[in-house]
């Protein structure tokens, strides 16, 4: 490995980019004092993450970005790249070029890049030890390491025979180790004191938590009971509504049944008493039937007399029939006008039965309104009865009180109703207000014995109602017959006026006519004679065809009121069933509602008690209810000792037991991770002095090797020798003894003997002393040295160390400038026998140093206080001088 190229940006005076390309053999950067050259050994320790601003030569951070001049600005940011070639693989990264880039601004930040991936000062210091980079040593070597080294203390010089010797990578793995046994024994005693803090409180949450979980096991279990005791409870009354249910149905459609054979009954009665009226309005009409007989006989009794007129021999020019007109012109006038009094007064009679009709018509729509609203009230009493139960023996009395006045109204207001359809109708609502009564009275009687007499006036009172309903209902019927009739006679005596008008004007007609021509007046008998005739043959007829009706009608309404009689037996026992049904059906409809009552109570306790969705089990095993009930109370008694624990524990408890066990965890893997810390430690420890011893040594003959060159003789060695630590070194650690820990593990116990052991080795500290004694002299110290000869034994120090473990690059800066001429020639020659082993770039004045260089650059700086780099390849330059 060696440094093939280096990129410098705003560094220093710097201020345009600048490339310096290296090969394998020794490069000298020379120019006038001023121009900037050592800026390039200052760039190179800088990008290799250098933080002192002493050796940088700076104040601050950002004195090393380009601070302007007249002629050129300042710039914002300074970047320095090192390009390593990596073909040997020596740096521990799978690259063939190791790009290692520092990069500051002027705000203060600052990036470290490897390969232009972002990375810690600590990758890059861990990359170059591993790479033998010695950065605070002698990879970078400047005037004041060459006085450093021989007026530095024992101990600044073994660190800088950590580097030399190799064993500075190990050394940072170990300060790493340390610093993480730091950390991880601090840590540890926290998480230590932690769970000291929190272990009671633990505790005592563990004691709730168990007392909690016991009662969620109790109410599981009660939860189970309840469910089974409830689910049996609500099944059992499911199966009573149920059972209930089906006996309501059935008791619905029997009854329903009733109701329809009554009102078939009621109808078929209805039809009857119809029928019944219609054979009245028959009887009626037979006394017209006579009538129209007696007028058959007149009509016989004309016949005879125009008859009579024709065989008589009229020799009298017609004068007799004249005589005969006029005198049958006078009766038919007088029989005109009995028969328009007649009308006038079946008028009259007809105007009256309407008018009573019509108030009646009236009258009836009111008694049917208060009849419907007394069947609502009848209903609605019954409803209240059947669901609640709540009747009492006053409301009951009342309420039959009002009906039987309601029924007084009823018969009174009944007398003056004539419709019979509306009759019938109403005649079946009074017997339902007569049930509606018996069932009141039947409740009653449940009730309370104390109003029996009472109740047996109200039954009398019924029973002189239904008389008297019948009776009504016979006046009626006989009033609608006669208005049927007085409208049939009405009819009947128009048409008789018209016909005896039409007679009269044939009779004027025919006096006026016989006074002409008498011929004519027989002609007109005789016509009369055959019209009289075809009438009695028709009248014959019809009267016939009557007399056949009215006999079949005789027989037809016999049948019909014996067929009304078993109508009448037939709803009377289909009433008494049905009353017998309507109490069965109230009964049942109580215990419904009983059972209804049973189960909102029970869904209310169940709402209370289990206080979720209650779902009842399907199946269930036997269970014992009294059993069951007992076992409830003994749980609940169990929850009510327990009493109220917070729910809030458990979350409290799994969260301190949560960290509780994390600690623990963290506290077994602290443990762990310091007793590998300890180990690695131990190894590193190995490693470092076994690495270090040898490579002490190494550096110890080559130290006086190359002191005898440069001295041409004389004697030098290295002594290691072992100091007491100052006392700012001491572990804080030792006051460990001081904490209060009641309780102590065996591995906080082991931690702390290895603390122990590790204390009492930290009490000592290695140093290095340097004896040199130049031919021909005795010294006992190196101040007695003078300055030319201090330069070369810190020469022949860094060159035995490069020889023993050569850096893959080592810059010089200016270390020859105190050599005369003969020593720098053996300078340049020990530089020259290294090259072998490293890279060597110099910055120096010397002449035999520039000699010896393959590739030259000269730095140079103008007015405007940048830095230029102008390159030269000597052996490129001799080949053209040639």
């Amino acid at each position: 490995m060696y440094l093939q190229k280096l990129e410098i940006q705003g560094f220093k005076s710097f201020a345009e980019k600048a490339f310096l390309e290296f090969n394998h053999d020794l490069t000298a950067i020379v120019g006038p004092n001023g121009s900037g050259k050592s800026n390039v050994s200052d760039s190179v320790r800088w990008v290799l993450g250098e933080q002192s601003l002493k050796l940088l030569r700076g104040k601050k951070a950002e004195d090393v970005i380009f601070a302007g001049s007249h002629k050129k600005p300042r710039l914002g940011y300074a970047e320095v790249s090192l390009i390593l070639n990596n073909e040997d693989g020596q740096a521990p990264i799978d690259y063939r070029e190791v790009v290692i880039t520092r990069r500051i601004f002027r705000s203060g930040e600052s990036e470290y890049l490897i390969n232009k991936n972002k990375v810690r000062l600590t990758d890059i210091q861990l990359l170059l030890a591993k790479s033998n980079f010695g950065q605070k040593t002698y990879s970078i070597i400047g005037q004041g390491m060459i006085d450093g080294i021989l007026t530095s203390s024992p101990a600044e010089r073994k660190e800088f025979f950590d580097e030399a010797t190799g064993v500075k990578q190990f050394q940072i793995k170990k300060d790493q180790a340390i610093n993480k046994l730091e950390r991880s024994q601090n840590n540890l005693n926290q998480s230590r004191q932690v769970l000291e803090e929190i272990e009671p409180r633990l505790k005592s949450l563990t004691r709730q938590v168990k007392k909690l979980e016991k009662k969620e096991e109790i109410l599981k279990t009660l939860s189970e009971l309840q469910l089974r005791y409830y689910s049996c409870l609500l099944n059992g009354l499911n199966a009573e509504e149920t059972k209930y249910s089906a006996e309501l149905n059935g008791l619905a459609s029997h009854k329903q049944n009733l109701e329809n054979d009554q009102r078939q009954l009621q109808q078929a009665i209805e039809q009857r008493q119809i029928q019944d009226t219609i054979g009245q309005a028959f009887q009626k009409l037979q006394a017209e039937y006579s009538k129209a007989n007696a007028q058959k006989n007149d009509l016989l009794k004309e016949l005879t007399v125009i008859q009579g007129k024709i065989d008589l021999d009229l020799t009298k020019n017609g004068k007799t029939d004249l005589v005969w007109a006029q005198n049958k012109k006078t009766e038919i006038l007088n029989n005109l006008k009995d028969l328009q009094n007649q009308i006038i007064n079946n008028k009259n009679l007809i105007g009256r039965l309407n008018n009573q009709l019509t108030e009646k018509t009236v009258t009836q729509q009111g008694i049917l309104d208060d009849y419907r609203r007394l069947q609502q009230d009848l209903l609605e009493a019954q409803k209240k009865l059947s669901q609640n139960e709540i009747f009492t023996f006053g409301k009951i009395s009342s309420h039959l009180n009002d009906l039987y006045q309601k029924q007084e109204q009823f018969l009174a207001t009944l007398e003056k109703i004539t419709e019979l359809g509306q009759l019938a109708e109403l005649k079946h609502q009074a017997q339902a207000i007569a049930q509606e009564i018996k069932w009141l009275t039947h409740k009653l009687s449940e009730n309370g014995s104390s109003d029996s007499s009472a109740l047996i006036k109200i039954q009398e009172k019924l029973n002189q109602f239904l008389t008297s309903k019948d009776s009504l209902v016979n006046e009626i019927q006989e009033l609608k017959t006669a208005w049927e009739t007085a409208k049939q006679k009405n009819h009947f005596l128009e048409e008789q006026s018209d016909k005896y008008a039409l007679e009269l004007k044939k009779i004027e007609t025919e006096i006026s006519q016989s006074q002409s021509s008498g011929s004519e007046i027989k002609k007109e008998l005789l016509k009369q004679k055959q019209n009289l005739e075809n009438s009695l043959a028709k009248l014959n007829e019809n009267l016939g065809v009557l007399q056949t009706q009215l006999d079949d009608f005789s027989q037809d309404q016999e049948n019909s009121r014996q067929e009304i009689f078993k109508l009448q037996k037939k709803l009377r026992d289909s009433q008494a069933k049905l009353n017998s049904l309507n109490y069965d059906y109230n009964d049942c409809k109580i215990n419904l509602a009983k059972i209804e009552t049973k189960k909102e109570e029970l869904e209310k306790e169940i709402a209370a008690e289990i206080k979720n969705d209650f779902q009842p089990l399907a199946e269930l095993l036997k269970l014992d209810l009294t059993e069951a009930l007992a076992e409830i109370n003994r749980l609940k008694n169990q929850l009510a000792v327990i009493g109220g624990i917070d729910q809030e524990v458990l979350a409290e408890y799994q969260e301190v037991k949560k960290r509780y066990d994390f600690l623990n965890e963290q506290v077994t893997d602290m443990e762990q991770a310091i007793k590998s810390c300890h180990a690695i430690i131990e190894d590193l420890d190995d490693k470092i002095k076994n690495q270090f011893e040898e490579a002490f040594e190494k550096i110890n003959r080559e130290f006086e090797h190359f002191f005898k060159i440069l001295f041409n003789g004389g004697q030098a060695k290295l002594i290691l020798k072992k100091i007491p630590a100052p006392e700012a070194a001491e572990t804080p650690a030792a006051d460990n003894g001081d904490e209060k820990t009641e309780t102590v593990t065996a591995g906080k116990k082991a931690d702390e003997q290895t603390d122990d052991r590790a204390r009492q080795e930290n009490k000592y500290e290695y140093g290095i002393d340097i004896q040199a004694t130049p031919p021909g002299k005795k010294l006992k110290s190196l101040n007695v040295l003078s300055g030319g000869e201090k330069a070369l034994t810190s020469i022949a120090l860094i060159s035995a160390i490069i020889a023993n473990n050569p850096s893959p690059f080592v810059i010089l800066d200016e270390v020859d400038a105190a050599l005369d001429e003969a020593n720098s020639q053996r300078f340049a020659e020990i530089v020259q026998e290294l090259s072998d082993k490293t890279q060597f770039i110099c910055i120096t004045h010397n002449r035999a140093t520039m000699e010896r260089a393959a590739i030259l650059y000269g730095v140079t700086m103008g007015n405007d206080g940048v830095s230029k780099l102008l390159s030269l390849n000597l052996a490129e330059a001799e080949k053209v001088a040639e």
